[in-house]
């Protein structure tokens, strides 16, 4: 059935898949063949379809059966024996459910930043209404708790993630949307803008900063990793400008060792500083 979809699929959308393919050459120069970034491209569409595949499954009872490895563990258990909390500020490789799945897995109690419009294809009501819910159903067994972020310039989501952290539950945060960006770093080789969230609550309530990825091993079988605790300056401007610019370094990385994870070849152009 998968396979049937992702057929589909690259009929219906091959604009896309060329469109990806082109990113993927312009990100990483002189890496791949026009050929080995069109079968990347093909990769990263067969990947997608898995995992809309998979968020259909998890609205059944039984859920998705499929392996999930955590790397790292100890890194979060070691930062939770603090007492504050922790905040994950995770990557946009594979789907975010997978990595909520790994922790609550791992026994831990995890509370979710996520914008109000999280699963909508777009603004509209329809999709505000029906699509995102049935979106996020997916991922609520795996959840203590989500914070929904209706605004950024809205204060109360900070104060539930105050209060979630000082439970000493981890928080996670995507790091690498283009909505509500604002600090410049370069990122493969060009200017661009990432959100601050992610540091800025971690430097206030002083909780451990981590960060973390996704990836496919196979059909049916992903790895989640949580790096060590980012170590950084206790000044809050220092502690922000260099916990993004590492996030970015370990994220460059991370593409060039996955590029078929990385969903972030959808929404690349958008982070771009407007020259």
């Amino acid at each position: 059935m998968i396979g049937a979809a992702h057929a589909l699929r690259r009929r219906t959308n091959s604009t896309e898949l060329e469109a990806v393919a082109r990113r993927i050459r312009d990100a990483l120069p002189g890496r791949f063949t026009p050929v080995q970034a069109r079968e990347l491209a093909e990769e990263w569409y067969s990947r997608a379809t898995e995992l809309s595949w998979g968020r259909l499954r998890e609205l059944h009872r039984s859920g998705w059966r499929i392996r999930v490895d955590l790397e790292g563990a100890e890194h979060l258990d070691r930062a939770l024996e603090r007492g504050r909390g922790g905040v994950v500020w995770f990557s946009s490789f594979c789907d975010s459910a997978i990595l909520m799945r790994a922790l609550a897995e791992n026994g831990t109690r995890l509370s979710h930043l996520s914008m109000q419009n999280h699963g909508a294809p777009a603004r509209s009501r329809f999709g505000l209404r029906l699509v995102a819910p049935i979106h996020r159903r997916a991922e609520q067994r795996y959840l203590a708790e989500r914070i929904v972020m209706r605004k950024p310039s809205a204060p109360g989501y900070v104060k539930q993630v105050r209060e979630a952290l000082a439970a000493n539950r981890a928080v996670s945060v995507r790091g690498d949307l283009a909505r509500n960006a604002s600090l410049e770093a370069t990122f493969l080789g060009r200017p661009c803008l990432f959100t601050t969230g992610a540091p800025r609550m971690a430097h206030a309530a002083q909780a451990p900063l981590m960060t973390s990825a996704t990836f496919r091993v196979g059909p049916g079988h992903y790895k989640v990793i949580i790096d060590r605790e980012l170590q950084l300056p206790e000044r809050r401007r220092d502690y922000v400008e260099e916990a993004v610019a590492e996030y970015v370094r370990r994220l460059e990385r991370r593409i060039g060792e996955n590029p078929a994870d990385w969903e972030g070849w959808r929404w690349i152009d958008q982070l771009v500083v407007p020259s």
